[in-house]
């Protein structure tokens, strides 16, 4: 398994984002970062300000886990440097090559976990038509998961497709559709639109 990090200009300073970085390195689980055009550096004014990035609560809760921000830090820490790859959300040249990359380089010992899924990955191999994921267009974070997710499941053998949100006639034939929920993108009313079409 990896742990797979879109380094963009919040996700050092997000306090759910911060625990899971953590906790992968603490389990010495491989991390891959991808450095968005907007992130933020890690340096030594970052490291230093960690705990006040967050209210107490927040800190009472990495306690909870096991966590500290020395763990945080010690993490972080391990991230500085010239980044496995870099990505520019916004360049659709970028938005396919990127995520291909990554994906080749996790395949030789990639598996979908269901920990955080209703539904079984294996369950998509029983599909006789093709599995369709919905794209949306305003959302860089939630595009680039998408192919991410079309890139490691076409190297499974999954027949999976990218949904462009214009066509209305996307979804025709579709045996599934997976969702990937983001902030914006129940407020994209193509998506809105493909999803009732679905």
């Amino acid at each position: 398994q990896y742990l797979l990090i879109l380094h963009t200009g919040c996700t050092l300073t997000r306090f759910w984002c911060a625990g899971e970085i953590a906790a992968a390195h603490c389990n010495k689980v491989p991390i891959i970062r991808v450095r968005c055009e907007d992130a933020v550096d890690i340096d030594n004014e970052l490291l230093e300000g960690l705990e006040a990035m967050w209210t107490s609560d927040q800190v009472e809760d990495l306690h909870h886990a096991g966590l500290t921000a020395t763990d945080v830090g010690a993490a972080y820490k391990t991230l500085q440097g010239d980044p496995q790859y870099a990505l520019n959300r916004f360049d659709e040249a970028e938005l396919h090559k990127v995520p291909e990359a990554v994906s080749r380089a996790c395949l030789a010992h990639a598996h979908f976990t269901s920990r955080n899924s209703r539904v079984e990955p294996e369950a998509f191999d029983t599909y006789d038509k093709q599995v369709g994921i919905l794209r949306p267009v305003g959302d860089a974070e939630t595009r680039v998961a998408a192919s991410v997710f079309w890139h490691v499941s076409s190297g499974r053998g999954l027949p999976v497709v990218l949904i462009d949100l214009r066509d209305k006639e996307a979804t025709v034939g579709l045996g599934a559709v997976v969702v990937i929920l983001s902030c914006t993108c129940l407020r994209d009313p193509l998506f809105a639109a493909q999803l009732v079409l679905a």
